[in-house]
């Protein structure tokens, strides 16, 4: 077989972006607020996010404040029934708005 580039011409550039080393992990003073702004879906994970906070330690979840902001399709009555079950044991921490 005939190669597309002669070898005298091409060149193996390997990782050919610079890996950055990670960022360092700040600590958080004080409550980590979380703000979720879109549709209602269960495409979107709003539903996930809530059912997490159920796995949060009673220390961790005090310092964790979210609020939702967004609507639902008509067909995602059910998602919204479902979060809005949810959010019931978890109300002082999860506001949601709703407009429309």
């Amino acid at each position: 077989a005939y190669p597309l580039v002669p070898d005298a011409r091409a060149i193996v550039i390997h990782n050919a972006l610079p890996v950055w080393p990670d960022p360092p992990v700040k600590s958080v003073d004080g409550p980590l607020n979380i703000l979720l702004i879109g549709r209602l879906s269960h495409r979107k994970g709003q539903h996930v996010l809530l059912a997490a906070l159920d796995h949060l330690t009673d220390a961790d979840a005090r310092q964790l404040h979210v609020r939702i902001v967004g609507d639902a399709l008509q067909t995602s009555q059910a998602l919204v029934a479902q979060i809005d079950q949810t959010i019931g044991g978890l109300r002082n921490r999860v506001a949601i708005e709703r407009h429309g």
